[in-house]
């Protein structure tokens, strides 16, 4: 899905318990944004854990089995996204609805609000031009994001933002050999593995994190 971010969109950010004019009644009877999302609903490790406990399927039945997600290189990472059929738009697409709606990924919770990121923390903005509808009613994000523990998964995603910048930075300043290393290495741990769904996924992605940073700082030649 081509972005369609508008200069002025910029200028306004909300907070997540602000109220802003994005819904378009409920998507009623459209479902554009689900068919024609191409390779951009990458997904992070809450959205596979909410996957597989959502459908009861390992990330690899998904990839494999499923097909249901693909992998492709976003900024240097090997990392997952929604695969989209040609001509039926998202796998998880059913006569013009999402059946997984109650766990689906972050991106799609979000639609049509972006993150900017800025200050060490990160900030709504609405994009205009995204939606194919016109955007009627208003709802606090917080509400339109739907998560419970919202304070814990918005300092995940801050946590993951910030360490996908950090190993990003630092992959051109290793070899090519040992950039695959770690790239196996990274979606092994992060996605591959599976979750334990009768387990939180916060501690979990933390333990998986401080692994990781480990296997990380004993790269040399990054810094």
């Amino acid at each position: 899905m081509e972005r369609n971010v508008k200069a002025d969109d910029l200028y306004q950010t909300y907070d997540v318990d602000d109220t802003v004019t994005m819904d378009a009644d409920g998507c009623k009877g459209c479902s554009h944004c689900c068919q024609h999302a191409g390779v951009s609903i990458v997904l992070d490790p809450w959205d596979i854990y909410e996957l597989e406990r959502g459908t009861g399927r390992t990330f690899i039945e998904l990839l494999e089995t499923d097909r249901a997600l693909e992998i492709h290189i976003q900024e240097g990472l090997m990392l997952p996204n929604l695969r989209m059929r040609d001509e039926h738009g998202c796998c998880f697409l059913k006569d013009g609805r999402c059946t997984i709606h109650p766990y689906r990924p972050g991106y799609c919770r979000l639609f049509p609000l972006a993150r900017l990121y800025q200050d060490h923390g990160f900030r709504y903005i609405l994009q205009s031009g995204e939606c194919f509808r016109t955007l009627t009613q208003s709802r606090t994000i917080r509400e339109w994001i739907g998560i419970k523990e919202y304070e814990e998964y918005a300092a995940f995603v801050l946590s993951w933002h910030d360490f996908r910048k950090r190993i990003t930075d630092g992959l051109t300043k290793i070899t090519l050999p040992q950039q695959k290393m770690f790239d196996r290495y990274l979606l092994r741990r992060f996605y591959q593995e599976p979750y334990d769904l009768d387990r939180s996924f916060y501690p979990q992605y933390k333990e998986r994190l401080t692994l990781t940073e480990l296997a990380w700082e004993r790269i040399p030649g990054k810094n």
